[in-house]
């Protein structure tokens, strides 16, 4: 537990950071990395219009860095004072932007992702049905602008494991086929899940057992966990790849 002491040092370490910044920026208005900090600083010191200013100085300085995105982000989350709609709201400014040549649009993505962790269990914003289209659109228009392989790989993998989060089998196992059969790990980390899990799940979905697996994954969410089990073990052995 904090002690009143502590809490009057850190608001006047927090107020003598925020000057010094405030003193120094002017220098180098061109380079986002003060006004970045300063979005933080402000968290414990400013307003929301604040905090806003310095983000918006941030990108104005460089439209694509990353680390004023992902402060300004966090500044939003509920227990910063803000909320799960301010998080969606600025995730959807940054899709907003169809600057698909830089990584901004995808910063809607993390924002899903950001909010289903601050969500109780079993809720994702992936699901809703009104996000689906932005998700899509989002995904799309990235992998259109992308041109490294490797990139698109993981990309493509990310896309699959969203689809599969939101419940959208069918969409999933579409985009898994235009992976060529290869899911990469890290992407799917990200959505804290196994490449190899997945990949089975998508290949049963893919053929003629894939109502059944739907069932069994639908039951086990209501809480039938014991048949779920059973009849998601009884699946595989049916399948002759390896992975299965």
């Amino acid at each position: 537990e904090v002690k009143k002491e502590g809490w009057a040092g850190f608001a006047t370490h927090l107020a003598e950071a925020k000057k010094a910044m405030e003193e120094v920026y002017p220098l180098h208005p061109e380079f986002p990395h003060v006004a970045t900090r300063m979005i933080t600083v402000n968290m414990g010191t400013g307003s929301w219009d604040e905090k806003r200013m310095w983000f918006d100085r941030a990108v104005e300085a460089r439209f694509d860095y990353r680390p004023a995105y992902a402060a300004y982000l966090w500044a939003n989350y509920p227990r910063w004072g803000g909320s799960v709609e301010a998080m969606l709201d600025f995730g959807r400014e940054c899709l907003a932007t169809e600057r698909f040549d830089t990584d901004v649009p995808f910063f809607f993505v993390k924002t899903l992702h950001d909010i289903s962790h601050e969500l109780s269990d079993g809720e994702t914003p992936y699901r809703r049905e009104d996000l689906w289209g932005d998700i899509t659109n989002c995904f799309e228009n990235i992998l259109v602008a992308t041109k490294d392989s490797g990139q698109r790989e993981n990309k493509l993998s990310r896309y699959a494991a969203v689809a599969w989060l939101a419940g959208r089998p069918s969409e999933a196992v579409a985009i898994f086929e235009r992976t060529n059969g290869k899911l990469d790990a890290k992407a799917l980390k990200e959505e804290d899940l196994q490449a190899d899990e997945l990949t089975c799940l998508l290949k049963i979905c893919a053929g003629s057992e894939g109502p059944d697996l739907q069932n069994a994954l639908s039951s086990y969410a209501e809480g039938h966990a014991a048949s779920a089990l059973t009849r998601l073990a009884s699946l595989a052995p049916s399948h002759k790849d390896p992975l299965l």
